[in-house]
């Protein structure tokens, strides 16, 4: 008789276990939701930045591109300047 009762507790406490581990199952399943939906938040951010980036540096590329191509038209100018005054001077 001892033994039966001994076996009843030893299930009870089996089911008290198996309880607390589907509750704590539930809430991990919740956490982990909530952590996914978290990750994807912030991929979609990343992707946003990473867009923002490209479009900065892609404009700052443009500008950078100008003002070369300004200089260079510059220097074109003063070295037909020169090479006009050169002209001039052998004359």
């Amino acid at each position: 008789m001892k033994s039966l009762q001994q076996l009843e507790k030893n299930i009870e406490n089996a089911l008290e276990i198996i309880k607390d581990l589907q509750r704590r199952i539930k809430t991990l399943v919740k956490e982990n939701k909530e952590l996914a939906a978290l990750v994807t938040e912030k991929e979609i951010r990343i992707d946003g930045l990473q867009k923002q980036i490209e479009d900065l540096k892609a404009h700052s590329d443009q500008e950078l591109l100008e003002k070369y191509k300004d200089n260079e038209k510059e220097l074109k100018k003063r070295i037909q300047s020169m090479l006009i005054k050169l002209d001039n001077l052998e004359v």
